[in-house]
């Protein structure tokens, strides 16, 4: 069609640090190389420029993030019932979904089942769980580099000013425990059990995933797991963030010591041991920059199954990935070649070690991850997905 173009849907009330914007910055670019234009709108503060493209028979479909934007809907005819609006106009709509769909963050979307609607997971243990939703429309893709907006110059491995760059958030694991504490009912023991057992097994080792295990305590205790059960998701939810907090504080206490620099929204009072240097934590264009000013970026990686931005910036801007265990990595990219993979924070330890001494080793892997990263996860890839569901080309 000629003129076409696509309306990618952003929200910044929710993207603080603006990974949503790159993302659509970045297939924004992809799309011109298929001759379609496309206009980013933030939806809750340009409603009308969203409706208005509703209503354009150029608009070919829409694009949104981790369910955001897929929410809008209209009144109907009946009181009390709203309908989605890309049903109504009956334009296609593609979420590009990075997090869990059962996670509380995420209840926004979980009852969002209508036939425009294409949930693109970038994680293929999220797959199942948005099958769990009952949402039909599911496919698996690969998440994308970041061409666009990586910086022009990039030194090489060896040359960069940071060694060793660590970029995390260090929320107080309290918070998660605090949450559990008001739970006093005979349900809420069982839920509290699963909930300390699970989450001890998965600190103590990086290759378990909180989501699986999760489920698999739930069944040895004759728990069904259920993603409409809020009580189920909230367990979920609180496993996954008490692991995640924990993990990065071993992480750090096992670090204590080496050239590290680690970039965090912590208060400077969390961050006065460990002998590191912080700096503070900045938009995902912003990372980027700092990722290419690194000779190597450690990745946490809470996503065991799928792919996640973290270690995709890295090997965009060709830092080497030190990487947790991570299945999409493993498969993607050859360990020892193209990236670095840690079970335990001594390996890692060790390895930040002897790679000081070894720049040579350090900048073969980066680039190495570099070019295979860029050759395999161009944001083109995910953009061919997209045509082809929606059929652009017939």
């Amino acid at each position: 069609m000629p003129n076409s173009y696509a309306v990618i849907l952003i929200c910044r009330e929710i993207d603080g640090f603006e990974h949503n914007s790159v993302f659509a910055n970045e297939i924004a670019s992809a799309l011109i190389e298929f001759d379609i234009s496309s206009k980013i709108y933030d939806y809750r503060t340009h409603p009308r420029l969203v409706k208005d493209a509703l209503q354009d028979e150029r608009c070919v479909f829409f694009i949104c993030f981790n369910g955001f934007g897929s929410e809008l809907s209209l009144a109907n005819d009946e009181i009390g019932q709203l309908n989605s609006v890309f049903q109504k106009f009956n334009k296609p709509l593609f979420d590009v979904m990075h997090d869990c769909p059962t996670n509380e963050t995420l209840s926004h979307q979980m009852l969002l089942n209508y036939p425009q609607r294409y949930v693109l997971s970038t994680d293929y243990g999220y797959v199942h769980e948005a099958h769990e939703l009952n949402i039909h429309n599911v496919r698996f893709v690969p998440s994308i580099t970041f061409p666009k907006t990586q910086p022009d110059v990039v030194s090489d491995v060896g040359r960069r000013s940071i060694r060793w760059l660590l970029p995390i958030q260090l929320p107080p694991p309290s918070l998660v425990k605090a949450r559990l504490a008001v739970y006093r009912s005979y349900r809420a023991r069982i839920l509290k059990n699963i909930f300390e057992a699970v989450s001890d097994a998965c600190i103590a080792d990086l290759c378990l995933d909180p989501r699986v295990e999760t489920r698999r305590a739930c069944r040895e205790v004759g728990l069904l797991f259920d993603a409409f059960n809020a009580d189920h998701r909230f367990l979920l939810t609180a496993i996954a963030d008490l692991v995640k907090f924990e993990r990065r504080r071993n992480l750090l206490q096992g670090l204590a010591g080496l050239p590290i620099t680690i970039l965090t929204t912590a208060s400077m009072e969390d961050t006065s041991h460990g002998g590191f240097e912080y700096l503070p934590a900045r938009n995902f264009g912003e990372l980027l920059a700092a990722m290419a000013n690194s000779d190597g970026v450690i990745c946490p990686l809470p996503h065991h199954t799928g792919f996640h931005e973290r270690a995709l910036g890295a090997f965009s801007v060709g830092a080497a990935v030190l990487a947790a265990p991570n299945a999409v990595l493993e498969s993607e990219f050859v360990d020892g070649r193209d990236f670095l993979s840690y079970s335990r924070v001594e390996e890692l330890a060790e390895m930040l070690g002897r790679l000081s001494d070894e720049p040579q080793v350090l900048s073969e892997i980066a680039e190495r991850g570099h070019s295979r990263a860029h050759q395999r996860f161009s944001p083109k890839r995910l953009v061919e997905a997209i045509l082809s569901l929606a059929r652009v080309f017939r």
